[in-house]
């Protein structure tokens, strides 16, 4: 439909005092499938005497609005039956609002938030349809007899006068005396507001049965009976409630969602200011592990896990508190005036032991856990997004030190918070300000003591801490995502050095250099167009070069067909692959044999009491022999005594790197090394 049946564009009207809200809200309509010509009013006064006079086929009504707000608008148009559908439009999620505006008169409702193009025209032809449907039945309301609608004349004493056809069928146990049936309810207070000249016409609800129907009630001429326009509008209280439900839960697990706990939340602190016995608070809980299983088993069975936490989570709560899903694996809980803290973590653990036995999907038994923030009302809030940006803090925090627990938020987590944000911000700002610089420590040779290769290392020059470790800054640039142009800049200076080493060095041999590959970067798969791109820029191949990549055994793990893929892509140009950590990632020998690698590097927590440890040692000793079997060099990392390093020879390993060798050094370090031609015994 673009014009429905007028064959003209639809005439809307837009009532609002902000300019660009008119203006998105235009925008939409003139992109909408609709054939629309717009019209906007500034302020509510000439909204309303835009509605009576110029009759748009639907208006848009801003619910706040000078000099007197979108309600008052709404109101005074319905009085003075005017001929258009008012749509209300607010930024608030507030639950009674929605119902307040229905009540009004208003055809719809729509939240600011959801103004677009496809649902301007979905809430236009809603609202004209009902709008004419109830245009309809106020002409057929004026002819009694033919009228669908139920119409009564009632005496003063509730004795039946007339009752048309419509009346006599919907209510046949209506007697001459009906002054306790539901059509009548509050009889003589009704009848009291019109005689004593309160109002000439009250409109009201009443229940019958089932049914709602809403009354215009006046008195008859003479002032000796009442008159009773009555129209069913069940089917409309349904639409409202569905309207009100939509609006405020979570159309997958029906929970209250973000919207009406915020709602909640603030109700709740304003509570607590005002009553200072009165306690409350919050429990931000997220779902450990949720992606791998909405990746791994399809989002189909992920919903399915969501309605079953949903459903878990009402289980433990009291009837005063509210449950909520935030949105993807997000749930938030209000515990309401509590008798004191100890039952506030008597929930949470009670939260926590509904993760303990399996849930059951379809088709399989899924195990998981949750993480849960807890933030208390003793915290002294004003606004609940600050409240909710702690809980969120404190939720981090557990699931920081593990998951499936909870952790009380406190004030050292949120300066925590702050500064991790800085650091966040400062690293971006890194990259593009060149304060990262390599450093490079030397793997060695167990044959002859040279430095077989390089391991390239980043650094952080910090303008105010100095020189920051990666361990301390990595972490974060993984979990923010920065991790991948930190993993392209080090490869880009890692091989340009290489290309420089290689022709200030004719008459010495170079060792290779091997960077580091994050699981981010093997993931988003563009290492191989990467180094052809630094191929053509230098004019040197990567196996010239003796470039190696070093490939966390859980990276691999995780993607075992995709590394397979991408490792093999980059072998045809020479580039050596080393797998780091081995030993933590739990690998399977029919895994390695795929792999086209070419080194192990055994993990440092194997190495590091090598002297003492009976079963590291023969932990060490194994992965020799396995690499021996596959074909493969062995590197112990971590070797800082050479005792260390004597067994690793006696085990007849291949490669050693630690500090007993060397600390990294800067590439001037490193040059010299090279020039040297450093050795160790």
């Amino acid at each position: 439909m673009r014009t429905g049946d007028l064959g003209r564009p639809l005439r809307i009207l837009i009532v609002d005092d902000d300019e660009v809200d008119r203006m998105s809200i235009r925008r939409a309509l003139q992109h909408s499938p609709l054939d629309v010509h717009v019209e906007e009013a500034e302020d509510g006064d000439k909204g309303l005497e835009a509605i009576l006079h110029r009759k748009p086929d639907c208006t848009f009504l801003d619910y706040r609005l000078p000099p007197s707000d979108g309600l008052a608008v709404l109101k005074k148009a319905h009085a003075a039956h005017a001929d258009s559908p008012i749509v209300m439009l607010t930024g608030e999620g507030d639950e009674q609002l929605v119902v307040e505006v229905i009540r009004a008169g208003a055809s719809d409702y729509l939240s600011k938030a959801e103004v677009s193009s496809e649902n301007l025209a979905r809430t236009i032809q809603h609202a004209i349809r009902i709008h004419r449907f109830e245009l309809a039945q106020r002409r057929l309301a004026s002819f009694p007899e033919q009228s669908p609608n139920p119409i009564l004349e009632i005496s003063l004493e509730g004795d039946v006068l007339y009752l048309n056809p419509a009346a006599a069928r919907r209510f046949p146990d209506l007697g001459p005396n009906a002054i306790t049936h539901s059509m009548l309810a509050s009889w003589d207070s009704l009848a009291t507001a019109l005689l004593s000249n309160e109002s000439d016409v009250v409109n009201r609800e009443v229940v019958v049965g089932d049914a709602t129907y809403h009354q215009t009630v006046s008195t008859a001429p003479g002032r000796m009976s009442l008159r009773i326009y009555a129209t069913d509008i069940t089917e409309r209280k349904k639409a409202e409630e569905q309207l009100i439900h939509s609006a405020f839960y979570d159309p997958l697990t029906s929970l209250p969602n973000r919207a009406l706990f915020v709602d909640r939340l603030g109700r709740a602190i304003e509570r607590a200011k005002h009553h200072l016995d009165y306690l409350f608070a919050v429990l931000f809980l997220d779902l450990d592990r949720f992606k791998v299983i909405n990746d791994g088993l399809g989002h189909l069975q992920g919903d399915e896990l969501l309605i079953a936490t949903a459903r878990r989570l009402e289980e433990v709560m009291r009837t005063e508190d509210t449950v909520s899903r935030f949105g993807g694996d997000e749930f938030a809980i209000l515990i309401d005036d509590p008798e004191d803290i100890s039952q506030i973590t008597h929930i949470a653990n009670r939260v926590l032991r509904q993760f303990v036995r399996p849930f059951e999907l379809t088709g399989r038994e899924v195990f998981t856990s949750a993480s849960i923030g807890i933030v208390l009302s003793t915290g002294g809030y004003d606004q609940p997004p600050t409240l909710l940006r702690d809980a969120d803090t404190a939720m981090y925090r557990a699931k920081a030190q593990g998951g499936a627990r909870f952790q009380v938020f406190d004030t050292e987590m949120h300066a925590q918070a702050v500064t991790m944000l800085q650091m966040e911000t400062e690293l971006r700002h890194a990259l593009e300000r060149d304060q990262l610089c390599l450093c490079f420590q030397p793997i060695v040779s167990l044959a002859d003591g040279r430095i077989s290769w390089f391991e390239a290392l980043v650094r952080w020059r910090h303008p105010r801490l100095g020189m920051i470790r990666p361990d301390e800054f990595l972490p974060l640039a993984e979990e923010t995502g920065i991790i991948t142009d930190v993993d392209r800049w080090v490869l880009q200076r890692s091989y340009q050095q290489l290309a420089r080493w290689r022709r200030s060095f004719s008459s010495v041999k170079v060792p290779g250099v091997s960077v580091n590959v994050s699981n981010a970067s093997l993931a988003q798969g563009d290492i191989l167009s990467q180094v052809c791109r630094l191929r053509d820029a230098t004019g040197f191949g990567p196996g010239e070069l003796g470039l190696a990549l070093e490939i966390t055994e859980t990276a691999i793990m995780k993607r075992i067909d995709l590394t397979v893929g991408l490792l093999s892509e980059l072998k045809p140009l020479g580039i050596k692959i080393s797998v780091d950590d081995f030993g933590t990632g739990y690998s399977s020998l029919s895994y390695l044999r795929r792999l086209p690698i070419d080194t192990l590097k055994i993990d440092r927590s194997f190495v590091h009491d090598l002297e003492q440890d009976q079963e590291n040692l023969e932990i060490v000793q194994t992965i020799i022999d396995l690499a021996r079997s596959l074909g493969l060099k062995v590197v112990a990392e971590g070797i800082e005594r050479r005792p260390q390093y004597e067994r690793i020879r006696a085990m007849r390993g291949d490669y050693c790197q630690g500090y007993w060798f060397s600390r990294p050094v800067t590439s001037e370090g490193a040059e010299k090394m090279i020039a040297e031609s450093r050795h160790w015994e």
